[in-house]
């Protein structure tokens, strides 16, 4: 999986500069009389700069959670911006264009395909397909309607797109085959999973020794 170098650009410098914030919350405690500030206030800036943190860790470790936690915090934002007295509109409205700036940041291609399209929920599975993309294996050359991080066949991690069509026989029949519990299939010995014997690679560990 790949990522455009400014979304890694943008999540880094997230990281950076939400972490100079936090810092800087750390040091203000005793300067809240001259600053007009109240210790819930600089509670709440401090622990955005920690979600914020957090989210961005997530995103560069491909989980979608970190996205819906950058949304919760914008959220908690616009609740502590209304009770610290601002306007619900004018804050609400703020937050939402924070959130899709850098949803439109997610949203940049490298090689066709997005860094949303790669967000992995914490269970590990893909959260999002690109169906509009087929994906061609460099080493095999098989073609395939859905984006995979190996390819099924020969476990490589390298594909390329391609204006190539699936039949759509030949896309169910893939998919049936995964499904299949009469397919033929064999254990990988490292990891113990079952998957299917024209494989050269587990798709869960990547061991090459089957059983």
């Amino acid at each position: 999986m790949e990522r455009h170098g400014f979304v890694t650009f943008w999540l880094i410098f997230t990281i950076v500069v939400s972490g100079i914030f936090l810092l800087v919350c750390s040091f203000l405690g005793q300067y809240l009389e001259e600053l007009d500030l109240s210790k819930i206030e600089l509670f709440f800036l401090g622990l955005s700069c920690v979600l914020s943190i957090a989210s961005a860790v997530l995103l560069l470790h491909w989980r979608i959670s970190g996205f819906w936690l950058l949304c919760a915090n914008e959220l908690l934002g616009v609740m502590a911006n209304t009770l610290f007295g601002n306007n619900f509109l004018t804050v609400l409205i703020a937050g939402a264009i924070r959130v899709l700036i850098f949803y439109g940041i997610l949203r940049i291609k490298k090689n066709g395909v997005s860094a949303w399209a790669y967000l992995m929920d914490n269970n590990g599975k893909a959260s999002v397909f690109v169906n509009d993309v087929n994906k061609k294996c460099r080493n095999c050359g098989d073609i395939y309607p859905k984006l995979k991080d190996l390819c099924p066949k020969c476990g490589s991690a390298l594909f390329e797109e391609t204006s190539s069509e699936v039949s759509t026989d030949q896309g169910a029949k893939f998919n049936h085959s995964l499904d299949d519990n009469s397919a033929e299939k064999k254990k990988c010995s490292k990891c113990h999973t079952m998957v299917l014997s024209d494989l050269f690679k587990c798709p869960k560990c990547k061991s090459e020794s089957f059983t």
